[in-house]
């Protein structure tokens, strides 16, 4: 399916910043593993098989199928995606497929261009420290329009305890964004198309047991529990078939990193970028990641980073709070709000399908869809 095809699916919209809370649902993984996406997946039914429509004519060469077979999947997970695929009357690899849209992408070149800018390189996420030392977390996901009506947000409970909170999409058996552990820390992904592995290095680093996918190691991460720290060195040295950033927050006053990971773990090669490194310079007091290198510049067709650093530096620590931060990941750019901001792009675009807006010491999650696609208005 081509790309004017793929757009078909949902018509234009502007770009405005609508908070809706998006559903909540409880996944009981004290279900047998065939079992636990059932609700989920039946709720979502016919959006699920359109995006497999989608997908499987965009990941049908030689070189995804090589990957999906390469990978080693854990046997619970197996179990999660059998089930899964029989709810939908899909294939396992069909699930597989789907929980893997972000290593496949890596090893697919005919990507729609609409979904090349924003499908596998693109999310904001800042981790701030107000002056009363509370950590704040707060992120926009860009992702293709026609995964919008998968959002969902998740409780996910274990011997009748809540495990770990989570905004995912229906359709996978991770977290397709964002996750906290409560009390303790939250995490969220951006993607990072700095030193991909080739398809060889792909496939070995698949053969040799490394992590299958960037939705699973973020469910791994929250699921794991313990504190800001043992996150941190999780997400150091896990293997991964692709690289990726981790934006980290934490329950007390100093924890927040990002984690900028190459594929392998190999020493020397994971850069953890901590808060009180972060901007400015002088009393730092928050972070900001894109898509990009925080060492290195951004390409002025996406300066969202530039936006992001702006209007912190305008709030200023004595002021960061929710509403605050809902601000900086609801800025269109171009001086709409903040005349001294003016990136192109925004830290909120047309991209940008849900948000969330996190303190992990008080386990307060607020997660929301964004764009409204469904909408009949024109795209400006």
């Amino acid at each position: 399916m081509r790309a004017s095809a793929l757009l078909a699916l949902v018509p234009a919209v502007v770009a405005t910043p609508d908070f809706t809370p998006l559903k909540k649902y409880t996944i009981n993984l004290d279900l047998e593993p065939e079992d636990r996406w059932t609700e989920i997946a039946t709720d979502h039914l016919s959006e699920i098989k359109s995006i497999l429509t989608i997908l499987r004519p965009l990941f049908s060469g030689d070189a995804q199928k090589q990957l999906l077979n390469a990978v080693i999947v854990p046997d619970e997970f197996k179990r999660e995606l059998e089930g899964l695929a029989k709810v939908v009357n899909a294939t396992y690899m069909d699930a597989l497929m789907a929980t893997m849209f972000y290593e496949v992408s890596a090893v697919s070149e005919d990507l729609p261009e609409e979904w090349k800018f924003v499908g596998t390189k693109a999310c904001t996420g800042i981790v701030a420290q107000n002056s009363n030392g509370t950590v704040f977390h707060a992120r926009n996901q860009d992702y293709p329009p026609p995964f919008a009506p998968l959002q969902y947000d998740g409780i996910f409970m274990k011997n009748g305890e809540v495990l770990f909170e989570a905004t995912s999409f229906a359709g996978i058996i991770g977290v397709g964004g964002t996750c906290m552990s409560p009390g303790g820390f939250s995490v969220s992904i951006d993607a990072r198309g700095t030193n991909t592995p080739k398809l060889a290095e792909a496939l070995e680093l698949a053969k040799s047991g490394a992590h299958f996918s960037a939705p699973t190691i973020t469910r791994e991460v929250c699921a794991r529990g313990g504190g800001f720290e043992s996150a941190i060195e999780y997400l150091s040295s896990e293997i991964m078939i692709d690289p990726l950033y981790f934006i980290v927050a934490g329950s007390e006053p100093g924890q927040g990193a990002v984690v900028t990971r190459n594929a392998s773990a190999a020493a020397g090669e994971t850069d953890v970028w901590r808060l009180k490194d972060g901007y400015p310079k002088e009393n730092p007091f928050y972070l900001v990641e894109t898509n990009y290198d925080h060492w290195g510049d951004v390409p002025s067709s996406d300066d969202r980073r530039n936006d992001a650093i702006c209007i912190m530096e305008e709030i200023g620590a004595d002021n960061v709070n929710m509403d605050t931060l809902k601000q900086v990941i609801s800025d269109r750019g171009r001086g709409k709000v903040w005349p001294n901001c003016r990136s192109s792009r925004g830290v909120f675009n047309l991209a940008t399908i849900h948000s969330e807006l996190i303190i992990p010491a008080v386990s307060d999650y607020r997660t929301y869809t964004r764009n409204p696609f469904g909408s009949d208005e024109v795209v400006v």
